[in-house]
């Protein structure tokens, strides 16, 4: 299979995926054992002002199909609310991806395989063979697309699928109900979040993808479970303390950075009128760094649900 063609196929998978806190790998079997949380009561968040009610959920791109989170309270958020908002509108943007990859996720005459160590092309090579590539295949993209392909793809394996995943429930609520869904960003901002970092970053992306398959999958199913049961602290741990030991340039670029331009979002939807309902991912909302926190610097009562 070609390049091209690979990314042709995951693609889809992979931008759906990357952002509960960063692109995960989670290169198990089918068959592996899959945890669930005793309590399911994911958290939800609430912004109001005098003419606005904003619900606030943090989601998980890519689930397992056993996955049981929608309760009562979340769909009766849902229900309320007239707008249906997700950091990006992926079915609008579609249609731009082929634009996008090559402005984007091609390399200009410097192949992946130049700027890896031995160390780093072993770990790549096995992470491409558990996804069908080659490392051959993946020469001409740039890392942080690299990362994407590589880390993403196996969760199939595992049984995660943006089939699954949060958004595309509610996206199916909300078109039975007739209600609009609108992204806060576009498909290009979400690409040149990773497409901007500097080389060296993007680097780093690549190893948190391609390291340790049972650490990764461990990782992942912790930070599900303590989401599903609405355990922020336990999704810190999980995600986003995990993403800073990793790299902080990639922790400061890709939670910090984000979480102010995605408070900015939010405070621009508050500023409307009526009810709507915000989806998330929720590495964005756990920890000190969250778009909670910042809400609550800037004065913006955020209360739990």
């Amino acid at each position: 299979m070609s390049g091209s063609r690979c990314l042709r196929r995951g693609w889809g998978l992979a931008i759906a995926g990357w952002l509960i806190a960063g692109p995960i790998a989670v290169p198990a079997s089918a068959s592996s054992p899959h945890p669930q949380a005793s309590t399911v009561d994911p958290a939800l968040w609430v912004m109001r002002d005098a003419d606005s009610t904003v619900y606030l959920f943090g989601t998980v791109h890519m689930l397992r199909a056993a996955t049981v989170w929608e309760t009562p309270r979340v769909m009766a958020a849902l229900d309320a609310s007239t707008d249906i908002w997700f950091e990006v509108d992926a079915a609008a943007g579609a249609a731009d991806l082929p634009r996008l990859v090559a402005a984007h996720g091609l390399s200009s005459g410097r192949p992946l395989s130049r700027l890896l160590s031995p160390e780093d092309r072993r770990a790549l090579s096995a992470a491409a063979s558990r996804a069908g590539l080659t490392e051959e295949q993946l020469d001409g993209f740039r890392p942080w697309l690299a990362s994407l392909i590589v880390g993403n793809a196996p969760m199939l394996e595992a049984g995660y699928d943006p089939a699954f995943g949060v958004e595309t429930r509610l996206r199916e609520r909300a078109a039975a109900a007739g209600k609009p869904v609108r992204g806060l960003e576009t498909m290009e901002d979400q690409f040149l979040y990773l497409a901007d970092l500097p080389e060296e970053t993007q680097i780093d992306l690549l190893r948190y993808s391609i390291r340790s398959p049972e650490t990764v999958l461990a990782e992942m199913d912790a930070s599900v479970i303590a989401w599903t049961s609405g355990d922020m602290a336990g999704v810190e741990r999980a995600v986003t303390l995990s993403m800073r030991r990793g790299s902080e340039p990639l922790y400061q670029a890709m939670l910090v950075r984000r979480s102010l331009l995605l408070a900015d979002h939010l405070q621009t939807v508050l500023d409307g009128s009526g009810v709507a309902f915000v989806a998330l991912g929720a590495g964005y909302l756990a920890g000190e760094d969250s778009v909670p926190s910042v809400l609550a610097d800037r004065g913006v009562a955020v209360t739990r649900e």
